[in-house]
């Protein structure tokens, strides 16, 4: 239940666009940074109703604080390392219909030039000179 509370963070790339988000590296981390403690604050805030409502001995209220800041840490720490790496692999850090469209765009291009013979390579010298031999009579 703790988890999510990630969903503020929905809220958050909505009001200021993902194209801001994903643009700069700083606001990705930025993102991810807030997306850590928004779990981290939601899961506390479970276990804290958790150990009011259901008090157990020998359970420490701060045990689960800690338990959880440690092994979300390690979540914080691989994200800030991964996302910069990531976002200099072309398309793994971008809008999956915007990456779709683009890579479409740019197979239609190679195929419009492909179609086109845009290559001058491929006509010789003799052929050359008849297709200008054959304009100048029209």
């Amino acid at each position: 239940i703790g988890n999510a509370f990630i969903a503020v963070m929905y809220i958050v790339m909505r009001l200021a666009g993902k194209d801001k988000v994903r643009k700069k590296a700083w606001t990705a981390l930025l993102f991810a940074f807030g997306g850590w403690l928004c779990v981290y604050l939601g899961r506390s805030l479970v276990w804290l109703i958790a150990v009011a409502a259901f008090p157990a001995e020998g359970l420490s209220m701060w045990g689960g604080f800690i338990s959880f800041a440690m092994t979300d840490l390690l979540s914080l720490i691989m994200a800030m390392v991964i996302l910069p790496i990531m976002r200099r692999f072309d398309g793994m850090f971008e809008d999956q219909m915007d990456f779709l469209r683009r890579m479409d765009k740019e197979r239609h291009d190679r195929i419009r030039l492909d179609q086109m013979g845009d290559n001058l390579g491929e006509i010789d010298e003799e052929t050359l000179k008849k297709l200008i031999k054959d304009d100048e009579l029209y």
